[in-house]
């Protein structure tokens, strides 16, 4: 399929510099063919359109759209399989999605779809300055590369294939200029090992690991000279980010996407937040069923435009962001931005007001207020918490004062802390930093 990835990465490229006309255009003629599709084979949709009394040709523009109700991942589990997916066709890839919350499901991909997913991480690394002849390093911890994707026939693919970066398949088969390392924390010497053997220019990984790998790179253990870091999974904060690059003497290019959707966006060239992959996905930014406007924080809900066999129509991602403002980006492209990706909104902090405070938010609060990097906060009720970190990052004095005065601030009333070290701690790949059962 690389003569399909490639075509759709030179359309791709194209379209990151369109004007905001020539984008909505696109958009709108994508939509379109994509509710007629949804409307004529997958019946969970064709319920909603009967449900309002319109048809697709009732929707001539995007913000149409809107007439729909959302959908969520229990609509999706509750019409699983035959309800959610067109009848006959075949998925190329089966995701099995990671469960962080409502659940593990299964979610079907066409081969146009998964193109498009190798496109769209091309013209990110294209626009960060990586060059298909530089090496690359992608590593993963054994529990995420075990968890991977299937093949069509339900067998787990092998893992050197699933986390490979797009420029591996250029002919077939794994490219010398890239290599996929599983790790096996805590004991990261033989990750560093094949690190300084291979001796990357670029490393592919998660925030929480190459957290752990920082020491390494700091002690000078780790000897490489990178020009880049790629970061996947949970989104860090702007502390953590200058952190990690001042530890690789590199700078960092963050993802966004999700298994169900696929690529959805990626660090703006100018760091000004995220540029939405909106010209293969339809996205909107609401409070309640209402457009944000710029500098005001919202839920994701995204329609996917290229995927046959499990569309999804205005689909509730559950991530609050911020939207930034519009117009032409300095770097060139009229994609729209957010500023950040706050988190998961039935994660944030419930204050005593109601009101839930967006993940990213807390996170930075406490790491303003100390010198925690790694940890876990568990709101149990709207006055107590559990907060959980590493074996020995319990250290220094009064910290479980200074967490209770910043979660004290946050919900508004005098809270209670509970401090525990965990030998087995782990905040890998999309695990979250905050959680709330109130």
């Amino acid at each position: 399929m690389m003569p399909l990835v490639l075509k759709n990465l030179a359309e791709a490229r194209r379209n990151y510099l369109l004007r905001r006309d020539q984008l909505e255009d696109l958009q709108r003629r994508k939509l379109l063919r994509m509710l007629r599709w949804a409307y004529a084979y997958i019946p969970l949709y064709r319920s909603l359109f009967r449900q309002i009394g319109k048809t697709p040709e009732d929707f001539q523009r995007a913000s149409d759209l809107r007439r729909l109700p959302t959908t969520t991942k229990a609509d999706l589990l509750a019409n699983y399989r035959d309800g959610v997916t067109a009848r006959g066709m075949r998925p190329e890839v089966v995701w099995s999605t990671a469960g962080t919350t409502g659940g593990p499901f299964k979610v079907e991909w066409t081969s146009e779809m998964d193109d498009v997913r190798k496109a769209l991480s091309m013209r990110r690394m294209l626009n960060f300055g990586f060059r298909p002849w530089e090496k690359v390093a992608t590593i993963w911890p054994k529990k995420i590369v075990w968890r991977h994707a299937y093949d069509a026939s339900g067998r787990r693919r092998a893992s050197t294939t699933v986390y490979e970066l797009p420029f591996a398949t250029a002919f077939g088969r794994p490219a010398p200029t890239v290599r996929v390392i599983v790790s096996g924390p805590p004991d990261l010497t033989e990750e560093v090992k094949a690190l300084n053997k291979f001796g990357p220019r670029f490393v592919y990984s998660s925030p929480g690991h190459l957290q752990k790998l920082a020491e390494a790179a700091k002690s000078g253990k780790l000897a490489v000279n990178l020009k880049g870091i790629f970061l996947t999974g949970r989104d860090i904060s702007p502390t953590s980010r200058k952190e990690l690059e001042g530890a690789y003497g590199a700078p960092t290019c963050r993802s966004y996407g999700a298994t169900e959707t696929g690529s959805l966006g990626g660090d703006c060239t100018e760091r000004r937040g995220f540029h939405l992959s909106e010209d293969y996905t339809y996205c909107e930014v609401l409070r309640g069923d209402e457009p944000v406007g710029p500098g005001e924080v919202g839920e994701l809900v995204v329609t996917t435009l290229h995927n046959g066999i499990m569309p999804l129509v205005r689909y509730r991602l559950g991530d609050l962001v911020e939207l930034a403002d519009g117009g032409r980006c300095g770097c060139g492209s009229s994609l729209t931005r957010v500023s950040s990706i706050l988190g998961r909104a039935s994660d944030g902090i419930l204050t005593k007001a109601g009101e839930r405070i967006p993940p990213l938010r807390t996170v930075v609060a406490i790491e303003a207020s100390t010198s925690l990097r790694e940890f876990q906060v568990r709101q149990t009720c709207v006055d107590s918490f559990t907060v959980n970190v590493p074996q020995g990052g319990a250290s220094g004095p009064g910290l479980e004062e200074r967490l209770s005065a910043v979660l004290g601030a946050q919900v508004g009333t005098a809270v209670r802390v509970s401090l525990k070290e965990t030998a087995d701690f782990d905040l890998e790949g999309k695990a979250r930093s905050i959680l709330s059962d109130a």
